[in-house]
């Protein structure tokens, strides 16, 4: 079952870029940002309420804080940076470069919690990473600049959200639900305030002459049509809402090797679904680095086995 949220995650994530691509651009990256969550949010509430409500905890100050700061990270910065990011890059690009939050996300486990990284795992890491760049193929690569680092800088925030929420939550008698729907609903807040900040007159013309539109007078309903709320609701529904509540239910049950399976899986669907939907050409060196990824994976996946049959065999 743990596994279960693992490739549920991924397949939900790798379908994001594509569905994005759908909209056609009708939404300034931001906007849709809020939606989306918004959306979610409301949604998994009456499923956070139903489970705080079999509890005898009552939620405190503290809680709230930590509702702020991850929601904050999550969807202010590295979702906003993920969706602009792919106004830059073909789709299928802009999702296996998100997908270096895996790399993130395990040195980080390694370095500030109990689960360390042995040699066969940083072999994996080590694979996945030349994966990644024959994916790419960097030599060769004729995308935006400004795109990559927008993405990276996504894929960084993700991985520090991801572990900053196991440590906060990790003695939490609320769960998933809980976490996810409470984290959006602060994050969707923090963002209605920065949207309404651009939309004053002196934000959005400083904003505007430093080159950065995308950010001036952000539009919170305009561009909903009846030819694209199908995939409005899909990206909100189930990318966003059952999407990162069965990761979080990963991260949950999952040592960070395991969770992170969900950004290894993705690289190898992301063309994939691209391809299908959007008609993009999958190159040979493409088709080499999925391979790869996809034995790193398989490395991950087995060594965790291991560890812990071996657990169990000591007790």
């Amino acid at each position: 079952m743990n596994y279960l949220y693992v490739f549920a995650a991924a397949f939900l994530f790798s379908s994001m870029e594509v569905a994005i691509k759908f909209t056609g651009g009708a939404f300034n990256p931001v906007q849709l940002n809020f939606i989306r969550f918004l959306v979610a949010g409301i949604l998994l509430y009456p499923i956070s309420r139903k489970e705080l409500s079999t509890l005898t905890y009552k939620l405190v100050k503290k809680d709230y804080l930590h509702f702020a700061f991850t929601g904050f990270l999550c969807i202010v910065v590295s979702m906003t940076f993920y969706t602009l990011s792919v106004s830059f890059l073909d789709a299928h690009v802009a999702g296996v470069l998100f997908c270096s939050n895996t790399f993130f996300s395990m040195l980080l486990a390694h370095f500030f919690t109990s689960e360390k990284m042995n040699r066969p795992m940083l072999f994996a890491v080590g694979l996945s990473f030349v994966g990644f760049l024959v994916l790419v193929n960097p030599a060769h690569f004729k995308g935006s600049l400004l795109g990559v680092v927008i993405v990276l800088i996504s894929a960084l925030s993700f991985s520090f959200y991801a572990l900053v929420g196991k440590i906060l939550y990790k003695d939490a008698p609320f769960k998933a639900p809980t976490i996810t729907s409470r984290s959006f609903l602060f994050g969707v807040a923090e963002l209605f305030i920065l949207i309404m900040i651009s939309r004053t007159a002196p934000v959005a013309g400083a904003l505007k002459s430093a080159g950065l539109d995308v950010f001036a007078n952000i539009p919170i309903l305009s561009g909903i049509a009846s030819d694209n709320i199908l995939i409005l609701l899909y990206i909100s529904v189930f990318v966003t809402g059952l999407g990162f509540a069965s990761h979080l239910f990963a991260v949950e049950t999952n040592p960070v090797a395991v969770s992170s399976l969900v950004f290894f899986v993705k690289p190898v669907l992301s063309p994939i679904m691209a391809a299908i939907f959007l008609g993009d050409i999958i190159y040979k060196h493409e088709i080499f680095g999925i391979v790869l990824i996809a034995a790193a994976s398989s490395l991950i996946i087995y060594e965790q086995h291991r560890r812990e049959q071996k657990a169990l065999a000591e007790k």
